[in-house]
C-alpha cells in the first residue's frame, strides 16, 4: 500500500520559498524592462492627428471629447 506521505501536498521550505520569490521578481524586472525596451524601440501606428501638437497635454480631457450619437 502506497504511504499517506504520497498524498500530502508538498510543503516548500524556506529556501524554495525564498528561491520563487526571487525568480518572480526576478521575472517581474525583466517583463519591465522588456517592455520599456519595446516602448522605446517601435514606433507609433499612426501619425498625430494634424490640428494636434504632438504630446498636446489637453487632448485628453473631457473638454475636448464629443459626444458619441450611439
Amino acid at each position: 500500500m502506497a504511504s499517506h506521505r504520497a498524498h500530502r501536498a508538498h510543503r516548500a521550505t524556506g529556501r524554495e520559498e525564498r528561491a520563487r520569490r526571487r525568480l518572480a521578481a526576478a521575472l517581474l524586472g525583466a517583463g519591465a524592462l522588456a517592455a520599456t525596451l519595446l516602448t522605446a524601440a517601435v514606433a507609433p501606428a499612426a501619425p498625430p492627428a494634424p490640428d494636434r501638437e504632438p504630446g498636446d497635454t489637453t487632448a485628453a480631457t473631457s473638454d475636448v471629447a464629443q459626444r458619441s450619437r450611439d
